[in-house]
Order: C-alpha cells, then sequence, then structure tokens
C-alpha cells in the first residue's frame, strides 16, 4: 500500500504541472484558430476573433487590437510562470538536488556562490609562487 500512495502522489504532481502548460496551449491554439476564422462559431467573442475584428480598423482604432492581445499573453505569460512555479514546488528531484547545494531552508545567493569559488589555493601551489 505505501508504493501506491507514493506512486499516486509523484503522478498527481507531474499532471497539475503538464496540466497547466496544456492549458495555456489550448488557450493559445484557440486564439490561433479563432483568429483564422476556424474556431468556435463567429457569434461567440473569443480573443482570437476579436484581433480579427480589430484588424479591420488597426490605424485608426489600435487598442481594438492591442487588448485582446495583451489578455493572451498576459494570461498565457501567468499559467506558464504557474507551472512553473509548481514544477520547482513539487518536484522531488529538484528537491534532493536543492539540498546538496546549501543549507536547507537557506536559498543559494549569488554572493554565497561567488565565495565558494574564491577558495584559497591549496598550500602546495602557494609555496611554488614567486615572491
Amino acid at each position: 500500500m505505501p508504493r501506491r500512495r507514493h506512486i499516486l502522489s509523484n503522478l498527481l504532481q507531474a499532471a497539475m504541472v503538464t496540466g497547466t502548460f496544456a492549458m495555456a496551449s489550448a488557450i493559445i491554439s484557440e486564439a490561433s484558430l479563432s483568429f483564422l476564422g476556424l474556431g468556435v462559431p463567429p457569434e461567440i467573442p473569443t480573443w482570437g476573433s476579436m484581433l480579427a475584428d480589430g484588424r479591420e480598423h488597426i490605424s485608426t482604432s489600435w487598442w481594438l487590437s492591442f487588448f485582446p492581445g495583451l489578455c493572451i499573453f498576459t494570461t498565457v505569460l501567468g499559467i506558464n510562470l504557474l507551472g512553473d512555479a509548481l514544477r520547482n514546488i513539487l518536484d522531488p528531484r529538484l528537491k534532493r538536488a536543492g539540498a546538496r547545494i546549501g543549507r536547507p531552508g537557506r536559498p543559494v545567493t549569488l554572493a554565497a556562490a561567488a565565495r565558494s569559488a574564491r577558495r584559497p589555493a591549496p598550500a602546495a601551489e602557494r609555496r611554488r609562487r614567486p615572491c
């Protein structure tokens, strides 16, 4: 029984992350198909059809295309950032790799990484240097 619990918990975590990235792809696909006129019926308003309708008036009313495009961009970016954050939080392989880098509970900063890169030379190399 414990194995089933571990498998299901890891499966659920991966499905959540994959689902967020699939949702962003679905939004872009639907908007692209609606922009081309191949999506949902024309009487249903979608961001893609709003972009297509604003294309005719882009020289005088730029906001008709700008704001639906901005909504698509921010929604897809937000969903992708959510999926990336879920992956960072839920992926057990990242948790194990992070435990080796720094102390538990303390993130590794750029200054700490620079200090570890400037370790003093071993004693054998210090004796060979000319004065």
